[in-house]
């Protein structure tokens, strides 16, 4: 493992995939709530996420409690990960990084 640059912490390879992944669903949740109305919709075709739903081989996954162990081999998906809440908060925040309001 290699120390993470910004916080000094143990870098996990498997932790921040998850997170990566987790930030392209909320960035779906939030831009598919700005635009649907006009007809436009958001989907991460490799996180299987439509419209705020997680899909997974071939079905819409189950909302896995936070309690129960994921591994590489589980189904489902992390009910934050859908989160209307924190998709606003991600979305708020990449504007503050970027300088930019969409």
């Amino acid at each position: 493992m290699a120390s993470s640059i910004s916080s000094g912490t143990l870098y996990e390879p498997f932790v921040a995939y998850g997170r990566s992944k987790t930030a392209n669903a909320l960035f779906a949740v939030a831009f598919d709530k700005r635009h649907r109305d006009r007809g436009v919709r958001a989907v991460v075709a490799d996180a299987g996420q439509i419209g705020g739903r997680y899909c997974e081989n071939c079905h819409v996954a189950h909302i896995v409690p936070d309690d129960v162990t994921l591994t590489v081999e589980s189904e489902g998906v992390r009910g934050y990960a859908l989160d209307q809440r924190n998709a606003e908060a991600l979305w708020k925040k990449s504007e503050e990084l970027v300088g930019e309001s969409f």
